[in-house]
């Protein structure tokens, strides 16, 4: 009999079956899966990868963030902001993104739209005194230190231990106390030792350091500040202390290398601008636009301007709008006689901020060298415009009015120059120039000892020599630039110049005076005589005056041998009172008497001639008294009175000499106002 097998149900019967063949299946296909994706990974680079990824999600804000970040620690500055920026338009609340954004405009030199993004950000965190700290570093960068005095300020009042906002603090003051003495006139400003304002910053610096004494910025900067204030020995101490522990604090460091370029270590300077040239990258970090900018300070310095004007260009691709960066390399171009690209530079700084008085003076002196004299007036009147206490601007304009024959608006100029500054030594010469043409005088002369001329700042350019060989230059180019190589002591370019006018026009008895003046200083001494020989006789044609001739001149004066012991003497020209002529009368002075210029006794040389000082002099004076007067006043010295002073008939005068239309003598006035206005009465 048949038995039947009992029927086994499929579906009992399959799951068993088809689970042990599926189990492994899935696992080999997991394990395909993992595998493929990690081949994909491996050849895709994380930026790829969120590339890719915000290709399918383009709205994710957590995705353009961490782009953002990486990019940013892969030093990619520019894209991180695109990136940022698009975190910030898709929520305008995210607050990392706006910081984020802040911090990579401040990389970048880029401060404004820094100080636009913090704002945003400070909308949504009012009381976070780091924001409000960083608002302050940004407006301090770019110059606006009462702002950023007001930031620290917020960030002290919600933490007041906050060391880095009273290091600010500090900084921007500091920064108030420079714009106060450049807009107050140098003969009411108070000495920088006893300036409240910068006192006031000492007091910030010796705060940061009472609370942390290892805060190495605020050491630096309070050495910058000491020398500022001329207590260049506890500055430098502070420098050395804080940047051996710190390289990159640059700025202290470029201070105290001008400090010493002052004192004259011109080889310790050197070593300080080498040693920001060799820190600025020596980590292995990504530079820093600080460090690029610094350096290529450094290097111009040196002058290595090529590395000088390669840091600026690296600076400007990733940031163009970096406004210092551009002035920076407009000076390097000037440094290197590129008056042409310097001014390009000046203009691209100017179009971003327009309010720059120094940049507007630095344009015009480039538009000047190039001989554009009605342009560098333009740019003149707007730095004057926007500063106007500030002296070089008005002193440049001065020189071209006189280069352009404008006599009367350069007279105002030196003037003014005057006004704010009584000891300027290249107003007061030129004020002398501008007098001889508008009142028909022998020109006035300042004797200026070298020293004096070193010691004066802001008055110096770099040689247009090779500008003006370049071309066939005009006479009054000519002169312009003879008088500006004088007053730089550029005696053989000023030779030059003087020269080439007088090809031009020989019958101007100015140029030939002023190409005596070079060749004293060139102890060219024989023909110096000659050209004044050559000034007077045109000068006396014209009907302006009378001569007066001095026989040799015997003497033991170093360096003046050769004038004296030639010729018939040195000619000397005495106004006519500013009208016609009287004469061709000549008085003889007799030999030279030794002179003690300590002793009080009246300075005669023969009876029978009067005193040669009663000459000069509106009454008899002693040489004690001349002696005197060389010790506290300025002197305007005729050009034949300046040669008397050399060979020994006067010591070197500090009064001021000048013309007395009533009585037709040289009179002795204590200060320039009354001479001039005894002039003009």
């Amino acid at each position: 009999m048949r038995t039947e097998r009992p029927v086994r149900s499929r579906d009992s019967s399959r799951p068993a079956s088809v689970l042990g063949f599926a189990i492994p299946i899935l696992a080999f296909l997991r394990m395909a899966i993992r595998e493929v994706t990690r081949d994909d990974l491996r050849k895709k680079t994380p930026l790829e990868w969120y590339n890719a990824e915000l290709a399918k999600k383009p709205h994710d804000v957590g995705l353009w963030y961490a782009k953002g970040a990486l990019l940013t620690k892969q030093g990619d500055h520019l894209e991180a902001i695109a990136c940022f920026e698009k975190v910030t338009e898709l929520d305008p609340d995210h607050n990392k993104g706006w910081d984020a954004e802040a911090g990579a405009y401040f990389r970048i030199g880029d401060y404004e739209k820094s100080v636009y993004a913090l704002d945003r950000l400070l909308e949504i965190e009012e009381e976070n005194e780091t924001l409000w700290y960083r608002k302050g570093e940004a407006l301090l960068k770019l110059g606006r230190y009462a702002e950023a005095n007001s930031c620290y300020d917020k960030a002290i009042d919600l933490n007041p231990n906050y060391t880095d906002a009273w290091c600010g603090k500090g900084n921007a003051l500091k920064g108030i106390g420079k714009e106060e003495k450049e807009s107050t006139p140098p003969d009411k400003a108070k000495p920088a030792s006893e300036d409240r304002t910068f006192k006031d910053a000492l007091d910030c610096f010796k705060k940061v350091l009472q609370l942390n004494p290892k805060h190495h910025e605020a050491r630096g900067s309070r050495g910058s500040l000491l020398c500022e204030m001329e207590r260049y020995e506890e500055g430098l101490r502070d420098i050395d202390i804080a940047t051996e522990a710190n390289p990159y604090l640059y700025e202290p460091l470029l201070q105290k290398a001008r400090v010493l370029q002052t004192q004259g270590q011109k080889r310790q300077a050197a070593r300080v601008f080498e040693s920001i040239l060799k820190s600025s990258s020596s980590d292995g970090r990504p530079e820093s636009i600080e460090g690029m900018y610094w350096k290529g300070i450094a290097a111009t310095e040196l002058g290595n301007t090529q590395i000088a004007l390669d840091s600026y260009n690296r600076i400007l691709a990733l940031n163009p709008r970096h406004v210092s960066t551009w002035v920076a390399k407009g000076n390097t171009l000037t440094s290197m006689e590129n008056h042409s690209q310097a001014s390009e530079c000046y203009d691209k700084a100017l179009s971003l901020e327009p309010n720059q008085d120094d940049v507007w003076l630095m344009k015009g002196n480039s538009e000047r060298d190039l001989g554009r004299l009605e342009d560098s007036l333009v740019s003149y009147d707007k730095a004057i415009a926007i500063a106007p206490m500030k002296i070089d601007a008005r002193y440049s304009r001065g020189l071209v009015l006189y280069a352009v024959e404008r006599m009367r608006e350069a007279m105002g100029d030196f003037l003014h120059v005057l006004d704010l500054d009584s000891s300027h030594l290249g107003a007061t010469k030129m004020k002398g120039a501008v007098e001889s043409r508008l009142f028909e005088r022998v020109e006035p002369a300042l004797e200026l000892s070298r020293s004096e001329l070193k010691e004066k700042q802001g008055y110096s350019h770099p040689s247009s020599m090779e500008v003006l060989r370049s071309r066939e230059p005009s006479k009054e180019e000519l002169v312009f630039n003879g008088i500006r190589f004088f007053s730089q002591q550029k005696y053989k370019d000023a030779f030059e110049c003087f020269s080439q006018a007088i090809e031009l026009d020989d019958g101007d008895y100015t140029l030939w005076e002023w190409k005596g003046d070079t060749l004293v200083k060139l102890t060219r001494y024989s023909d110096a005589i000659e050209c004044y020989d050559r000034a007077i006789k045109l000068k006396h044609r014209k009907g302006k005056g009378k001569e007066v001739s001095l026989p040799k001149v015997r003497g033991n004066v170093a360096g003046r041998g050769r004038a004296r012991g030639r010729g018939k003497g040195l000619p000397i020209l005495i106004p006519g009172g500013g009208g016609a002529g009287v004469g061709a009368a000549t008085h003889k002075i007799g030999p030279q008497k030794q002179l003690d210029t300590d002793a009080d006794t009246k300075f005669s040389i023969d009876k029978s001639d009067k005193s040669i000082l009663d000459r000069l002099l509106d009454r008899p004076m002693t040489i004690g008294e001349i002696s005197r007067l060389c010790e506290t006043n300025m002197a305007v010295l005729y050009p034949r009175i300046e040669f008397l002073c050399s060979l020994g008939f006067i010591r070197r005068h500090r009064a001021i000499f000048t013309l007395d239309r009533g009585t037709r003598r040289i009179c002795l006035y204590q200060t320039e106002k009354e001479s001039y206005r005894a002039l003009t009465a």
